[in-house]
């Protein structure tokens, strides 16, 4: 066992290196590019990223901001520096040296820089502030600051390093959890492949961001392995299935949807409803994009357990990304959790097939990150359903996810409901008659505010060219969200046999997603159904996975490939010029 695990650990720390030699030599330049959404990897003293409608990315820095640019070579290079909107002088300096300074009228400094001695560089940008209407004390505004290389960029052996820690960590956490060799080897390869393609764009490879990475890669290997462990004491070999599913789950919905370089629409606006909440203002509202808006109430369960860590100073944006994040992956663990008596290779081709839907990351992408939390409090919902027993857990569990978007009120509400009919149990259905009760007693405030919206309800659901047309953009955000592939493979579960409370349990599922998209369509009422129901579509799809094999697994990969092109897409090109 010993010789075996160290041919595994060298062989991952071979790709290791290879990853990191391949990164450090072909990625671009290092580049603080607001454009491409790469500044947060590199600089601080940033005022939160803004997305003008129709319009490029903007970063306003304050008096002071610093690009930090680490292991890059010891010979010449080149500076550049792009700003602009400044009203005063902005000087530039590199290491402490006044390398340029530039005017009201000035946008670009080219600054060449001899060969240094050390492999670090920090740029500052010092600029005469001025008081927006806002509030804000603003200095310029950041285009790019790049530096580029003479000569091959060589990783140094500490970068090396940054790569073969979570290299080793995965391979010796996948042998630990009950995998053989060659699927611990792979899993050590896509970590690396996974580390190289966050650190290319940009070269963020040479960025204080490639730094925080290996550890929280290497950290999260040890998580998926006390989680592994759990699930292989509760049955014999889940471990091994439990590890590469919830890797998945951390890759994309922990480590990729808080990526800096995804450029995330809502972030800001959460941030500043997580400030509104710390501030004391626990009644939110929001309003739609409709004309006239509708103002709706807005749930802060969300927020408030983030009030003390907002008050400890961390900052508003990475917080509600990394809580969001958190929720996912915790949900993540949960679907593992409840689908494992029904076998741990479907527990696992269900949670690695949420992983794999497109809805799954793009909510991160577009911020809607308190349904992220909205609907993580919905698969623990659903696993009490289904494995539950202490009925005030699940009146809980439906009253936070009542308050966690108003959406998800409505979305959980009615599975809740359909569960009820469906199996008609007398203290689950008092459990969740007391969780939707704790939820409307907050909701209560917003009734005047609910009566005034409430005759625009009735008014054709705001569907622009009639019923027919929104019914067909409706049917088309199936396979957009889901994935075809994905689709295929729950009508494929279907013919699972299906233990009868699963059964009637999926059936709820199913027929609250065609009462919620009724809703969508006769009503102005804006519900992310598709999203709330992916977690039920994915348990389906993994009976799908395990009956058919292995013709599933070919609709898997398919799935796979659409699933890497969105992602691709969400961290290179979404919400960029």
């Amino acid at each position: 066992m010993r010789a075996a695990a160290g041919t595994v650990a060298a062989a991952a720390a071979l790709v290791a290196v290879g990853a990191a030699v391949a990164t450090g030599l072909g990625a671009p330049p290092s580049a603080a590019d607001v454009a491409r959404g790469t500044e947060q990897a590199f600089a601080t003293g940033l005022h939160p990223r803004e997305l003008p409608p129709g319009g490029r990315p903007l970063r306003w820095t304050g008096e002071r901001a610093v690009v930090r640019f680490r292991d890059i070579p010891r010979g010449p290079a080149r500076l550049e520096v792009r700003l602009r909107g400044h009203r005063g002088q902005v000087s530039v300096s590199v290491d402490g040296v006044i390398v340029g300074v530039l005017g009201p009228g000035d946008h670009q400094l080219d600054a060449a820089l001899p060969a240094r001695s050390r492999r670090s560089c920090e740029v500052q940008i010092v600029a005469e502030a001025f008081t927006a209407g806002d509030g804000r004390r603003l200095g310029t505004q950041l285009e790019r600051v790049a530096l580029h290389h003479h000569g091959r960029a060589w990783p140094s052996p500490a970068t090396v390093l940054l790569f073969v820690l979570p290299a080793l960590a995965v391979a010796l956490a996948a042998l630990a959890a009950g995998l053989t060799a060659l699927p611990s080897l792979l899993l050590a390869a896509v970590a690396s492949v996974f580390q190289a393609g966050l650190c290319w764009p940009g070269g963020i490879v040479r960025s204080g961001y490639a730094v925080r990475l290996s550890p929280l890669l290497a950290g999260a290997a040890l998580a998926c392995l006390l989680f592994a462990r759990a699930c292989g004491r509760r049955r014999v070999g889940a471990g091994a299935w439990a590890f590469p599913a919830l890797l998945l789950a951390v890759l994309v919905q922990g480590v990729l949807a808080t990526a800096p370089h995804l450029v995330v629409s809502d972030a800001v606006f959460h941030a500043n409803n997580l400030a509104r909440v710390a501030r004391g203002d626990w009644f939110l509202t929001s309003q739609t994009q409709h004309t006239p808006p509708i103002r709706f109430p807005y749930g802060v369960a969300f927020y408030a357990p983030l009030v003390p860590l907002w008050h400890a100073g961390l900052e508003g944006v990475a917080l509600v990304r990394a809580a969001a994040a958190l929720s996912g992956v915790l949900a993540s663990a949960a679907l593992f959790w409840l689908a494992l008596p029904l076998g741990a290779p479907l527990a696992a081709a269900a949670t690695v097939l949420w992983q794999l839907l497109p809805g799954t990351l793009d909510v991160y992408s577009y911020g809607n990150l308190s349904n992220v939390f909205g609907q993580a409090v919905t698969v623990f919902f659903l696993a009490w359903w289904l494995r539950g027993r202490r009925w005030w857990t699940g009146a809980s569990l439906l009253a936070l996810g009542g308050l966690a978007h108003f959406s998800t009120l409505v979305a959980l509400s009615v599975l809740a409901v359909c569960l009820v009919v469906a199996e008609r149990d007398r203290a689950r259905a008092a459990a969740v008659a007391a969780g939707l009760l704790a939820a409307a007693l907050y909701y209560a405030r917003f009734v005047p505010l609910v009566l005034e919206q409430l005759p625009r309800l009735g008014g054709a659901g705001g569907m622009a060219g009639g019923l027919g047309e929104g019914l067909a953009r409706a049917l088309f955000a199936f396979p957009r969200q889901w994935g075809l592939p994905a689709l295929l493979l729950a009508v494929a579960g279907t013919a699972a046999a299906w233990p009868e409370r699963e059964r009637r349990a999926l059936l709820a599922c199913a027929v609250s997603g065609a009462l919620l998209l009724a809703a969508a369509l006769l009503s102005p009422l804006e519900v992310r159904y598709l999203y709330a129901l992916g977690p039920a579509l994915a348990l389906g799809g993994g009976a799908g996975v395990v009956r058919f094999r292995p013709w599933s697994l070919v609709l898997l990969g398919l799935q796979a490939v659409l699933a890497g092109r969105n992602a691709l897409e969400a961290l290179l090109s979404r919400y960029r010029p």
